[in-house]
C-alpha cells in the first residue's frame, strides 16, 4: 500500500515536471521564436540539466508540437461552442457578434507561442508531423463568422456592405492579436474597440464617394503610390541585387532571426565566398530591404496625413495607402510582423524602421486629436488606443480574401472603418 502511494507520488510528480517544461517553453518561443530557442535554454530556465528534459520530451519540436497540438484543440473546441451559441439566436446579433470577436481575441493572446510557432516556414530540418502540425485551417471558425455577420445585416446592400471582407476582417484580427500587439492586454477592450471602429465608423460627417475621389489627401497618397516600382529581375545571376531578392524572400519565409547566411546562399544559388565578396552580413542585406521600405511609407503616410484639411479625407487616403502597400509590400510586412513598434528589437535596422513606424503613428494620433477636438472624429478613445488599431484593421491582408483587389479593399475600409458598416450610407 506504501508503495502504491509512493509510485502515485513519482508520477504526479513526474506529470508536474512535464507541464512545468512545456511552460517555460511555451514562454521562451513566445519571447525569441523557436529557432532561436535551444534545449539548452529551456533546461536553464527550467532550473534542470539538459539531460533531464529527454525524460519528458524527445526533442524541442515534441515540446513545440505539443503546443501546436493543444491550441488546434482549444481552436476547434471553440468553434464548436460558439457555433452552438449562435444558433439559439437569444441574444442580440451585435452583442453576440462581440461576444465571438471577444472569445477568439482571448483565445489568441493566450496562444502566442503557437502562433509565433505557425507564422513562419518550419526549419527545413523539422519532421513532416512538425510541419503538417503548423497547416492549420480554420473552417468551424469561418462558419462562425459567417453565421454572426448573417445574423447582425441579414441582407447587406452590396453597393456599400461587404460583408465578405467584414468576416475576414474580424476572423483576422481576432485570430491574430497575439501577433499584432495593439497595447491592449485585455480581450474584451480589443473586441470592443475592434467591432466598433468597424461598425459605427470613425468620422461623424463623410463626404460622397466623389468628393473623397477628389480630395488633396487622396490625390497626394496615389501619386506617392506610383512611385513604388515593382523590383526587376536582377541581370546578373551573381550580383548584389540578386542576392538581395533572395534574401527578401527568406527573411519572410523564415523570419530574420532564423534565416542565415547560408540559406540565402542556397537560395540566391551562389557560393558563399560570393555572397561575402558582395555583401558583408545579413544585418546588412536586412538594413537595405527595410530602408527602401520605410522610405516608400513613410513619403506615402505622410502624403495622405499632411495633404488637405479634412481628417476624414486623410483617413480615407491612409487607408488606400496601406492596402495598397500591404500588396506591393508583401514580403517586407511578413519579416517585420512579429516584431513590436514599441520594443527594442535587437538590430539597428529593425530599430530604425520602428522608430519611423511610431513617427507615423503620431501623426495618426495628430489627426485624431484634430478631429476630436472639431467633432469631425467620434471618440471611441484615447489616440494613441485608437491609432494603432486603425494601423492592424487597415493592414488586414485583404487581398487573400477571393482575390480582393486595392480598390476593393479601399471602399470596404470606406464603408467600414471610416463611415461605419452599419450606419445609414
Amino acid at each position: 500500500m506504501d508503495g502504491s502511494r509512493g509510485s502515485s507520488t513519482a508520477g504526479d510528480s513526474a506529470v508536474g515536471r512535464t507541464e512545468e517544461i512545456r511552460q517555460v517553453a511555451t514562454k521562451l518561443f513566445e519571447q525569441s521564436g523557436y529557432s532561436s530557442t535551444t534545449m539548452t535554454d529551456i533546461a536553464t530556465a527550467v532550473g534542470v540539466l539538459q539531460g533531464s528534459l529527454y525524460h519528458h520530451f524527445d526533442s524541442k519540436e515534441d515540446i513545440a508540437l505539443d503546443i501546436l497540438q493543444d491550441f488546434q484543440r482549444e481552436l476547434t473546441a471553440l468553434a464548436d461552442d460558439l457555433s452552438s451559441r449562435l444558433r439559439t439566436g437569444i441574444a442580440d446579433p451585435r452583442d453576440q457578434l462581440v461576444e465571438v470577436a471577444t472569445a477568439v481575441t482571448d483565445l489568441s493572446l493566450r496562444s502566442k507561442a503557437a502562433l509565433r510557432l505557425i507564422a513562419y516556414t518550419a526549419p527545413s530540418a523539422s519532421s513532416e508531423r512538425f510541419r503538417a502540425a503548423r497547416e492549420w485551417q480554420t473552417p468551424g471558425l469561418e462558419r462562425v463568422w459567417k453565421r454572426a455577420v448573417q445574423q447582425l445585416v441579414p441582407d447587406p446592400d452590396p453597393r456599400t456592405q461587404d460583408a465578405g471582407l467584414l468576416r475576414f476582417a474580424l476572423d483576422s484580427l481576432t485570430l491574430h492579436s497575439a501577433v499584432n500587439p495593439p497595447g491592449i492586454e485585455e480581450a474584451g477592450r480589443i473586441a470592443n474597440l475592434q467591432t466598433a471602429m468597424l461598425l459605427d465608423g470613425l468620422a461623424s460627417d463623410v463626404p460622397p464617394d466623389e468628393e473623397l475621389n477628389r480630395s488633396e489627401a487622396l490625390q497626394a497618397a496615389r501619386q506617392a503610390i506610383t512611385t513604388w516600382k515593382e523590383p526587376g529581375t536582377p541581370s546578373e545571376p551573381a550580383s548584389r541585387d540578386h542576392i538581395v531578392a533572395a534574401a527578401r524572400v527568406e527573411f519572410a519565409r523564415r523570419g530574420f532571426d532564423a534565416t542565415t547566411v547560408r540559406d540565402i546562399a542556397d537560395a540566391a544559388g551562389v557560393r558563399m565566398g560570393t555572397l561575402y565578396r558582395r555583401v558583408g552580413s545579413k544585418e546588412e542585406l536586412l538594413a537595405e530591404i527595410l530602408t527602401a521600405y520605410e522610405r516608400h511609407m513613410d513619403g506615402a503616410v505622410r502624403s495622405a496625413l499632411t495633404t488637405g484639411t479634412s481628417e476624414a479625407a486623410s483617413l480615407d487616403a491612409l487607408a488606400l495607402v496601406m492596402v495598397s502597400a500591404k500588396r506591393r509590400f508583401r514580403l517586407e510586412t511578413e519579416i517585420v510582423k512579429l516584431t513590436d513598434p514599441w520594443s527594442k528589437p535587437g538590430n539597428q535596422a529593425m530599430q530604425a524602421y520602428h522608430a519611423s513606424t511610431r513617427a507615423r503613428l503620431r501623426l495618426l494620433e495628430g489627426v485624431l486629436e484634430r478631429g476630436a477636438a472639431t467633432g469631425a472624429i467620434r471618440s471611441l478613445g484615447a489616440p494613441a488606443a485608437v491609432g494603432p488599431q486603425i494601423r492592424y484593421i487597415s493592414w488586414v491582408p485583404y487581398q487573400d480574401f477571393a482575390r480582393a483587389s486595392p480598390a476593393r479593399a479601399h471602399r470596404f475600409l470606406r464603408n467600414s472603418l471610416l463611415r461605419g458598416f452599419l450606419q445609414e450610407k
